[in-house]
């Protein structure tokens, strides 16, 4: 039986999307970190597990499931901050429901899934990472001059969950869960009852 590795996190829409990558190019380029750009932009939700294959399915059901029982919400990122002395990050700032979103995800998969024992400690810490832990400490603290006074505030509704699958080289977005949007389906609805 063959394992992947897989975790689960928020895409910001394309032109953050397109300023955080330029973030982590510049850092690639300038600092010598590449370990950044071996993904797009996001918010970790359910941390990086080895999961068979064979439960992909059943572990897109669930995102579904639980994605589906949560409202869409705003993110606000602002600034730079970082977990010294290897990872530089965009901030969000603090979000209760993005929380509650990554603590169900990581639950259901325990008793759903598998038990696995590294994610009952796993504590969610927002954060969209631009250098990462190959940075040298020398280059951690070039960067971080260079980040972080910088200013950055943007804002996006997260209106969707992403399952990443790492094909041994880079990862790769297999399924988007979609939150729970009431607008779209009042207007559903509607369109039920017009159409």
């Amino acid at each position: 039986m063959y394992q992947s590795l897989y975790f689960v996190g928020i895409i910001p829409p394309e032109d953050i999307f397109a300023e955080v990558h330029a973030f982590k190019e510049r850092i690639a380029e300038k600092y010598h970190s590449q370990g950044s750009l071996r993904n797009p932009p996001h918010i970790t939700l359910f941390p990086p597990t080895q999961m068979l294959e064979a439960m992909e399915k059943q572990f897109t059901a669930l995102l579904d499931e639980v994605a589906g029982h949560h409202h869409t919400f705003d993110i606000n990122l602002n600034g730079f901050a970082a977990f010294p002395p290897k990872v530089i990050f965009v901030k969000p700032e603090k979000e209760l429901r993005m929380n509650v979103l990554s603590r169900e995800i990581v639950d259901n998969y325990i008793h759903h899934i598998a038990p696995v024992m590294e994610l009952r400690t796993f504590k969610f810490k927002a954060h969209m990472t631009i250098g990462y832990r190959d940075l040298t400490p020398e280059m951690f603290a070039a960067a971080w001059g260079e980040f972080k006074n910088k200013q950055y505030k943007r804002s996006f509704t997260a209106t969707d969950v992403s399952l990443f699958k790492h094909d041994t080289k880079k990862w790769n977005v297999i399924h988007k869960a979609k939150l729970f949007n009431p607008i779209e389906k009042d207007a559903e609805q509607s369109l039920g009852l017009f159409g």
